[in-house]
């Protein structure tokens, strides 16, 4: 063993000896469940009054699978098709009033 490893397995004997709760196997940071995305508070204790997010959302998010993914990709393409053609209409609106502070 070289003198870099044998450096490392010093650092990592110290370390265990140092946080015994490492070595316990006990929770040390109480890190059980990462949630990365805040994704269970942002939907559920964090929502507003009256809020529910679209039942393919949920369905994502509680069932993750493929079925559930194709899903929401497909309710995704449509809502973005939505907004494109909204998007268009709009820029037709400005084209023809050159400002929008015009309409009224």
């Amino acid at each position: 063993m070289g003198l870099l490893a044998q450096e490392r397995m010093l650092f990592v004997l110290i370390f265990l000896v140092m946080c015994p709760g490492i070595s316990s196997g006990d929770d040390l940071f109480n890190l059980t469940e990462v949630d990365y995305f805040s994704m269970r508070s942002s939907l559920k204790e964090n929502a507003e009054p009256g809020y529910h997010p679209p039942q393919v959302v949920t369905d994502l998010l509680d069932h993750p699978d493929e079925q559930t993914a194709v899903a929401y990709l497909r309710w995704q393409r449509e809502r973005l098709e939505k907004i494109s053609r909204a998007q268009d209409i709009l820029d037709k609106v400005m084209a023809n009033y050159g400002d929008m502070y015009k309409i009224q």
